[in-house]
């Protein structure tokens, strides 16, 4: 017969493969190819978010595919690789690739996190932090607050659908390309920082948002692979 893969909607990553010819008569399960298998840690089930607020802090390094044990994936390829939580939305131009954090809503935060962003081809694409969301896997065009990375390293905040609310900063890239940011929300502020950079924004000011009061939180990508070597937060 033929052997084939398939997926819908989505690329499909092999790390490796390999065949092997062997005779009708052998019994498979007594060759060194088949004794001597070893395979990587499987890849747990998507995790529920619970509707209840977090508490507790929360950190993920990402080491192995254990660590998606956290994580609520949704719309992209999202897999573990030399310890980066990888976020692929440029296979398809999808917008909408993303792991919500599952601990649970968070209102005051600080969240911290390195990522470094493709320089694909569509210009436009970006890794992206979201928060303060309605439910754990909406995009970041139904998200309510988005700091969004580019591979320039520029910085922004966005509101909904693609209203850039403030352009903040450029962040500067360490060696091996990527940024590091820390995103802290208390009483209605929200402050993004980079080494010495930073800006604030007030919730209230943001068009439609003066009524928000916390949410679910995700990483993601749009239309770009965003790689995620660690993440943590804490509520405040």
């Amino acid at each position: 017969g033929v052997m084939s893969f398939y997926s819908k909607n989505a690329g499909i990553k092999l790390n490796n493969l390999r065949g092997y010819a062997v005779s009708g008569a052998a019994d498979v399960t007594r060759l060194a190819l088949y004794t001597d298998i070893s395979l990587d840690e499987p890849i747990p089930a998507n995790a529920d978010v619970p509707a209840s607020d977090a508490s507790g802090n929360y950190r993920n390094d990402f080491a192995t595919n254990g660590s998606l044990a956290t994580l609520n994936r949704y719309n992209g390829q999202i897999y573990i690789d030399e310890g980066n939580l990888v976020i692929d939305g440029s296979t398809t131009l999808n917008w909408d690739a993303g792991a919500a954090i599952a601990t649970g809503r968070y209102r005051n935060f600080t969240a911290k996190f390195r990522v470094k962003v493709a320089n694909n081809l569509y210009g436009g694409g970006f890794a992206a932090f979201e928060f303060y969301k309605s439910a754990p896997d909406v995009n970041h065009q139904g998200s309510a607050l988005t700091i969004t990375v580019w591979n320039s390293g520029n910085v922004g905040l966005f509101v909904g659908k693609d209203t850039l609310t403030k352009h903040g900063f450029v962040a500067t890239k360490d060696a091996d390309g990527y940024v590091e940011l820390t995103v802290t929300v208390q009483n209605g502020t929200i402050t993004v920082a980079s080494d010495t950079q930073s800006f604030t924004a007030r919730i209230a000011d943001l068009p439609n948002n003066a009524d928000l009061d916390g949410g679910y939180v995700s990483l993601n990508a749009g239309a770009n692979t965003a790689y995620f070597d660690w993440f943590e937060i804490k509520p405040l």
